[in-house]
């Protein structure tokens, strides 16, 4: 049997194996960083509430609670206003 340049017989068919491997590999790695980012943008911190952060900013101790009270006013929580 002929060598043709130091490949096996099955050499086309090879080539052929060794390409669907390589896609099917970066493919996977494709869609896993798609899927990785839509589950990281459904839990961003911008889908809760104003009153919700503000209530987590208090509770961290990152403002006191005159300006908890004034910021919750603005919002419009407790004047009535929007």
């Amino acid at each position: 049997m002929d060598m043709m340049n130091g490949m096996a017989p099955m050499g086309p068919a090879m080539i052929v194996l060794m390409i669907l491997v390589w896609a099917l590999v970066i493919g996977g790695v494709v869609w896993l960083v798609r899927w990785v980012a839509r589950r990281r943008s459904a839990s961003r911190p911008g889908d809760e509430s104003p009153e919700s952060t503000l209530k987590k900013r208090y509770a961290n101790g990152e403002i006191d609670r005159a300006t908890y009270q004034r910021m919750l006013e603005d919002l419009g929580r407790g004047t009535g206003s929007p």
